[in-house]
């Protein structure tokens, strides 16, 4: 069974708190990165990349989660995103700011529905 995107990306988030040490060089990274292809997001590649299931069949209907061209796919971009913003709010922060907001476990909101 495919993981989501939002499953992946609950992972990572997970990974980088690691249960109250946070992943602190990962996460200033992401931070100062405008973008996924900037030279500061490099340290945020292993965990995207790592984190994102890529299927075994890619057909010309289904976009891969993974980029096979160099260009940063939507599943990439939308894992970056994710992880930046998380940086930005965990920042100076001990207790870690992200909740699931679906599923049995839920313990945070969605983002737009604070908004």
């Amino acid at each position: 069974m495919a993981k989501t995107i939002t499953g992946s990306v609950d992972q990572m988030l997970q990974q980088l708190y690691d249960h109250g040490n946070p992943n602190k060089a990962v996460l200033a990274s992401a931070r100062h990165a405008v973008s996924l292809e900037s030279p500061q997001a490099q340290a945020v590649w292993p965990i995207i990349m790592a984190g994102i299931e890529t299927p075994a069949i890619v057909s010309e209907t289904f976009a891969p989660k993974l980029s096979r061209t160099g260009e940063p796919t939507y599943a990439e971009t939308a894992a970056f995103a994710a992880i930046r913003l998380y940086a930005i709010h965990q920042q100076g922060t001990e207790a870690c700011v992200y909740g699931r907001a679906y599923g049995d476990e839920a313990e945070g909101t969605l983002f737009f529905l604070k908004l």
